[in-house]
């Protein structure tokens, strides 16, 4: 059985920063798939943002990659909202990573 992972990925006000994560964890992640190594999820949290960071990650036509928006606020929030959404479905592994490229996906 192959594993499947969650990555949570908390955002606020990231419009200029989440493309870069998205277009690492992205190709990262399907090339693990393809190889038949892993299957994944991405779960772009995002809360109260205030710019334009829900265009920017709505630009990504991924089936894996999920879209939360909320008014609420905070990083604690977010995360725990993204665990929330991902203990849903059948997930194996969870982990978050900050949305300014600080963890490479390897």
């Amino acid at each position: 059985m192959v594993e499947r992972i969650s990555i949570i990925i908390p955002t606020h006000n990231e419009e200029k920063r989440i493309s870069r994560t998205l277009e690492n964890y992205i190709p990262y992640f399907w090339e693990l798939k393809k190889q038949g190594k892993i299957d994944f999820e991405i779960i772009a949290v995002l809360n109260n943002c205030k710019d334009k960071t829900l265009e920017v990650v709505q630009k990504y036509k991924c089936k894996e990659l999920k879209i939360l928006d909320f008014k609420q606020g905070g990083k604690g929030f977010a995360i725990i909202k993204g665990f929330e959404e991902a203990l849903k479905g059948d997930s194996t592994l969870f982990g978050f990573v900050d949305a300014d490229m600080a963890t490479p996906p390897n």
